[in-house]
Order: structure tokens, then C-alpha cells, then sequence
């Protein structure tokens, strides 16, 4: 018994001693020992080979699980490590896994690949952003599937949420089309604008054909939804809205071309360019009221109802209130309400005339004409009516501001060179450039949504029409012609029409109208015997 006992213990002893001496003489090596990856992270490999090459087990494990994740781990023998490395939204990096008890290095490029200045663009596969200015750098992307909106954002409170139908995925390397997709765009840059998002169809690798009879006509692109300025969470990145606008159509044999949208800039308020319902005052009730109204003209609400007169109603960007000018306390004042007519707020108190409210892009300040200090002149106030702010100084009649997209400049009528023409000036008064120079009346001008135009009233060719003209007073169009009078135009959100009033119908008889944004069909919107003015969309 003892002799069997202890042949045992001798075999167990000297398998131990195998054992111990197998895993002492158990080398390990990689195929590669570091490996580089842009921005966009990825998947990759490595090989693991050990000698013996069977017997020698080993595990992979990753030291920064945050970005680096092991996909095969633990085998016996050699065999092959997948891991895949994170997209980067920020500074370099570098990690590394444990593979079979050595080092493997993973270095990753910076995510900012939006660089600070002015005119900068980044290329995203078929999809090119143009920033007009980045004061801090950061990281611009497109995602194929866009992360979910959740009650309580404001887009889309108590439903799924708003995102664009039929889009394509695109990528650094775009896809062909694949109609029923979404894509978000979202960038962690300081960022004001104009945006410009340059969808090109012939940078897909299989360009949709141009087949005879039928033009290109980019459908599927026909309207861009990405949500804008919101944040989905706490240090999330900020998320875009607007639409974009196809290209003509185009025939062979001419060139795909791209087609583009304009965004303001990257602030909340511009989820309020979703919005398609305009403001205006109206007599229809035996006195001048505030009502809102379908941009097709239907559905018209009384928004005001009191016996003094409300006018010159003006949306604020994220469209949750509506300034106004109204003398209800006796003398004309600038008020402020919710987009439903209810909870009005008094904004300025003095014994003259403050009117014509013009809210900055960003919400936060209010712009308005008033005569306190003894002539009309521009001011501007906080949006709770603190911080009065004079803006221009001079004996003649200084008003209707209307503040630029990115916030930086206001235009405005003046008749300080003898007769009424459009100025414009930094939005602290400095810099005061006359725009018109001409005989004639020039007043009410309008900022398109993409700041590249004004629009406004002139009476330069025998009566009042609409004109636009560029930015810097050059190149001036005119729009409607008609021997009535035209006038108050503003620009719808995503600057593809205008709505202004016009007695065309009977001189005392102004309605609002609406026209696409080169002067063509134009529409009747209201109805009515009575006096509707001072159209806002």
C-alpha cells in the first residue's frame, strides 16, 4: 500500500514539474506591437504567437476599456486579438492592452478637426460645413443614426423625435444613397454663423444617373430636419435644425451640382426655424389686435384682446414669446407675451413712444425705436426690459432695427442725410454705414435668415415696392411690381419666402401677402375688409 502511495506521489510530483517547466519555456510575440488610428477610430488586429504552439495560454485585456475594447480574448495556442478603438471628439491620445503578458500601444489622432478662424470648412464625405467664424476649435461629425430625443426637450416633448425622412447615411466615406436613413450633425466648436451644409451628390461613389427625360431633382435632400443648438444631455454636443434648399433642376449633359442650406448660427433659437406660423396686427375686430396665422394663410387666432391698440408683434428666436407695441397703460410701449397671447409683461415704462420691438438671435436682448430723449432714436434693452441702452445719437429720425443672424450688426431706417434710407451699425451703435444712396424713400429693412440680403421697402420707382438687396447695400433687386403699395417685408426662417403687406386689393384695404424669396408667386394670405399689417414670420 505504502509502495503504491507513493508511485503516486512521484507522478504527481513530476507532472507538477512538467507543468511548472512548460509554462517556464512558454514564449509569447505579436504580429505588430503599436498601431495609429485617426479621429474616426476603427477596428484592427493583432496576431499572437507563442512557442510551443500549443499548451500556453494567455489572456488580452485592455487598459483603457473607456476607448479600446478587446473583442477575442483568451485562447490556447496562437491565434488572432480583434479590438475595435472609439471615434476621438477630443485631444490626441494613447492607450494600450495587455496582450499575452506584453505591451500593445494604440495612439489616436485629435478629434478637433474644426480649426479655429473665419471661412472654415470641414469635409464630412458628400457633406461639407462652411463656419464663418470658430472662436474655439472642436470636432464637427455626421452620424448615421442620430441619438434620441426625450421629454422634456422642448423639440419634441411628449413624442419621438423630429428627424428628417428618406436621408442618406453618409460617412469619411460615403455610402450610395440608401433613402429611409437619418443623419445627425453635430459639432463641439465655438461657433457663429452663417452655416453652410453642401450636400454634393457627385461626391458619392456611385452618382445618381441622369437618365433622359428625367432632371435631377435630389428628393431624398429636399428637406433637411438635423435638429440644431439643443443639447440631448448635460455636456452633450450641440445638435443642428434647418433646411436645405435643392439646386435647380438639372439635364444633360450638365454636372451633378450640390445642393445647400443656410444656417444662422449654432444657438437654440434656431429650432424655432421649424416654426411655420406668422404674426400680425389686425382691425378685423374693431381695433388693432394681435393674431397669428398658418403660413398658408388658415387658421388665424386672436392672440390680444383689449381695447387699446397692439401692434408691430415680433417672434422671439426660440418662438415662446411674441414682443409687441401696444398703448394699453396710455402711451405707446413695448410688451412682451407668451406665443399664445397669455401672460403680457410690460417691458419699458415712459410718458412717450416706444415701439417696433426687434429680438437679437440669441433671445436675449430686444431692440426698439423710442423718442424719450426727445427725437426717435435705436435702443436696445435686455429681454426683461433691464439695461436700457441708447444706440444712436443724432437730431434726425433714427428706427425699425432689425439685428443681423449672427447678432453683430443692426440695420435700421434713417432719415439723418435728408431723406429716409437704410443704415446699418455695430450692434453697439458703432460703425454706422449708410446701405441706399438715392432720391428716394428707402425704410423697413429685413435681414434674410442667412445674412446675406436685406429687404426692404422703396418707393425709388414711382410708388412703394419691395426690394432686397445684398448685405452691403449693393446689387439692389426689386421684387413685387404693381401700382399699390408694398411694404414691412420679413423673411421666413429658412429665407425661401417673404410676407409683407399690400393695399392692392383697395387702398384701405391692406393684407399680407407672401412671395418666394426672387419675387414669384405671390400669394394672398389674408382676407378680409379690414386692416391686417405688420406680417413677422
Amino acid at each position: 500500500m505504502y509502495k503504491q502511495l507513493g508511485r503516486i506521489l512521484l507522478v504527481t510530483l513530476l507532472a507538477l514539474f512538467a507543468v511548472g517547466l512548460r509554462a517556464d519555456t512558454c514564449s509569447f510575440s505579436l504580429s505588430s506591437y503599436s498601431q495609429s488610428f485617426d479621429a474616426n477610430g476603427g477596428t484592427d488586429g493583432v496576431a499572437v504567437s507563442t512557442s510551443p504552439s500549443s499548451g500556453c495560454s494567455w489572456t488580452a485585456v485592455s487598459n483603457n476599456p473607456d476607448w479600446i475594447t478587446v473583442i477575442l480574448i483568451t485562447r490556447d495556442g496562437a491565434t488572432f486579438v480583434s479590438y475595435s478603438v472609439a471615434a476621438n471628439s477630443g485631444e490626441a491620445r494613447t492607450g494600450t492592452m495587455t496582450i499575452a503578458g506584453l505591451t500593445f500601444t494604440v495612439t489616436q489622432n485629435s478629434g478637433f478637426n474644426t480649426a479655429t478662424g473665419s471661412n472654415v470648412t470641414v469635409q464630412l464625405g458628400a457633406i461639407a460645413l462652411n463656419f464663418a467664424n470658430v472662436t474655439a476649435l472642436g470636432t464637427t461629425r455626421v452620424l448615421p443614426t442620430p441619438p434620441p430625443i426625450t421629454p422634456p426637450n422642448p423639440i419634441s416633448p411628449n413624442g419621438p423625435p423630429i428627424m428628417p425622412p428618406g436621408f442618406t447615411i453618409f460617412g469619411p466615406s460615403p455610402p450610395p444613397i440608401m433613402p429611409g436613413f437619418s443623419v445627425d450633425i453635430w459639432t463641439t466648436a465655438t461657433v457663429t454663423g452663417p452655416i453652410f451644409v453642401t450636400f454634393d451628390l457627385g461626391a458619392l461613389p456611385n452618382p445618381p444617373p441622369i437618365t433622359p427625360p428625367n432632371p435631377i431633382t435630389p428628393q431624398v435632400f429636399s428637406r433637411l430636419r438635423v435638429l440644431h443648438g439643443e443639447r440631448l444631455s448635460p455636456g452633450a454636443p450641440p445638435i443642428f435644425v434647418d433646411r436645405t434648399t435643392p439646386p435647380n433642376p438639372i439635364t444633360p449633359p450638365n454636372p451633378i451640382q450640390p445642393i445647400f442650406s443656410r444656417v444662422s448660427s449654432l444657438s437654440p433659437f434656431v429650432i424655432a426655424q421649424m416654426s411655420d406660423k406668422i404674426v400680425f396686427s389686425s382691425t378685423r375686430d374693431g381695433n388693432s389686435e394681435i393674431y397669428s396665422t398658418n403660413s398658408d394663410g388658415t387658421g388665424a387666432i386672436r392672440l390680444t384682446n383689449n381695447p387699446a391698440v397692439d401692434v408691430f408683434p415680433a417672434w422671439s428666436p426660440d418662438r415662446s414669446k411674441i414682443a409687441f407695441t401696444s398703448n394699453r397703460s396710455g402711451s405707446f410701449e413695448i410688451y412682451s407675451m407668451n406665443a399664445d397671447g397669455s401672460s403680457p409683461v410690460r417691458l419699458t415704462t415712459n410718458a412717450l413712444i416706444d415701439g417696433g420691438p426687434a429680438w437679437s438671435p440669441d433671445g436675449l436682448k430686444i431692440a426698439f425705436t423710442s423718442d424719450r430723449d426727445g427725437n426717435f432714436e435705436i435702443y436696445s434693452m435686455n429681454a426683461d426690459g433691464t439695461g436700457l441702452t441708447r444706440q444712436t445719437n443724432n437730431p434726425a429720425v433714427d428706427t425699425k432695427p432689425t439685428w443681423s443672424p449672427d447678432g453683430t450688426k443692426i440695420a435700421f431706417t434713417s432719415h439723418r442725410n435728408g431723406n429716409f434710407e437704410i443704415y446699418s451699425m455695430n450692434a453697439d451703435g458703432t460703425g454706422v454705414t449708410r446701405l441706399t444712396n438715392n432720391s428716394a424713400v428707402d425704410i423697413s429693412p429685413a435681414w434674410s435668415p442667412d445674412g446675406s440680403k436685406i429687404a426692404f421697402a422703396s418707393n425709388r420707382d414711382g410708388n412703394f415696392e419691395i426690394y432686397a438687396m445684398n448685405a452691403d447695400g449693393s446689387s439692389p433687386v426689386r421684387l413685387t411690381s404693381n401700382p399699390a403699395v408694398d411694404g414691412e417685408p420679413a423673411w421666413s426662417p429658412d429665407g425661401a419666402k417673404i410676407v409683407f403687406s399690400s393695399n392692392r386689393d383697395g387702398v384701405f384695404n391692406l393684407e399680407v401677402y407672401v412671395m418666394n424669396a426672387d419675387g414669384s408667386g405671390q400669394t394672398r394670405l389674408t382676407m378680409n375688409p379690414a386692416i391686417d399689417i405688420s406680417p413677422q414670420w
